[in-house]
């Protein structure tokens, strides 16, 4: 149980101009689009967490220091006490005189609360993030909706959520040339043209010929800004604690999505549960609430997987949706994440 002190403990600011103030939650991504937006990144960040949720502002400062954002952790005194945020946000508003920018898309109910009576200045601006389409929607003042850009790396999505990059099987980002994606296509028609239970040599080279596709497609869907195969991501930040390995990852508006590739053979649907079981799990933890994931497999699964795969928000491209991979891995990727 958090201990209780007379007054919050507040940082000397010392900003000359408006702050970006954004109330912490386990979801970063609202926050951190907004503070990685170009229309805000030069603007000071003050992150605003109750006890409970200060590991998770400090996993969100990590990210703002990797692009060089100025930021300061604030504790509350309570998350949940009326009163006490009350007094909390009373003096945080004395301590940013120059006015606010305020993101109330995070945070508790009551912190929510709080700081919306408490920033009601001429100088404050209030906003909310509608993660449906990653647009910035202005309360107070009232205003037109405003796209937030696409910017942030894999990399800064994890640190956000309390995770690192394994240095010793860092991302390969490098994408098939001309040449290999034609002897990868052709691999993958001769496959489809046999009844094989399993790929001789192994099932990397589709891996690498769905990165492929997708790096293709990011050269005109100008909302994916980044895609990554082959590496793992630690669950915790600096290189210690468990891995998962990552076959490809793709960041497409600002939501992270992940793909596991099959070629094997999966029984009688048991492989392929355990790989949805896998991704429904490993999209909750590295990308929060607006993640999705796909699984790409060159054997034909059931109705029954093909159900579980729904009811576990995972997308399934099998054998027979194969001969279009690139047309059906963006319209995986256009869709919703959190479907």
């Amino acid at each position: 149980m958090p201990v209780m002190t007379n007054e919050i403990i507040l940082p000397e600011f010392g900003y000359a101009s408006p702050a970006l103030v954004c109330l912490v939650s386990d979801q970063p991504v609202p926050n951190l689009a907004v503070m990685l937006d170009p229309a805000f990144a030069a603007m000071p960040a003050v992150l605003v967490a109750a006890p409970e949720r200060i590991a998770h502002g400090q996993f969100l400062a990590h990210a703002l220091d990797r692009h060089g954002i100025v930021n300061h952790l604030v504790e509350l005194r309570d998350g949940f006490a009326l009163d006490r945020l009350r007094e909390d946000f009373a003096r945080l508003r004395q301590a940013l005189p120059h006015g606010v920018l305020l993101n109330l898309t995070g945070g508790t109910k009551p912190m929510a609360i709080a700081a919306w009576e408490a920033f009601d200045r001429v100088s404050d601006r209030t906003f909310y993030v509608d993660i449906r389409n990653d647009t910035l929607v202005w309360w107070r003042p009232f205003g037109a909706p405003q796209p937030l850009a696409d910017r942030f790396p894999l990399e800064t999505l994890f640190l956000a959520n309390g995770l690192s990059l394994d240095v010793s099987l860092p991302p390969n980002r490098t994408p098939p040339h001309d040449r290999e994606m034609q002897e990868l296509r052709q691999r993958l028609r001769e496959h489809l043209g046999k009844d094989m239970k399993a790929s001789p040599g192994g099932g990397g080279w589709l891996e690498r010929l769905v990165f492929g596709e997708i790096a293709e497609l990011a050269r005109r869907d100008g909302k994916i800004t980044d895609c990554a195969r082959s590496f793992r991501v630690r669950e915790s930040v600096g290189n210690i604690g468990s891995a998962n390995e990552i076959d490809v990852a793709v960041l497409r508006d600002n939501a992270l999505w992940l793909i596991e590739c099959k070629t094997g053979h999966v029984g009688k649907g048991a492989g392929a549960m355990v790989a949805l079981f896998k991704l429904a799990t490993l999209r909750r933890r590295l990308g929060g609430m607006r993640s999705g994931a796909l699984f790409v497999t060159t054997q034909k699964v059931s109705e029954m997987v093909c159900e579980r795969g729904r009811q576990l928000g995972v997308g399934i491209i099998d054998r027979s949706r194969l001969g279009n991979l690139q047309g059906n891995l963006a319209g995986h990727l256009a869709q919703p994440p959190w479907r």
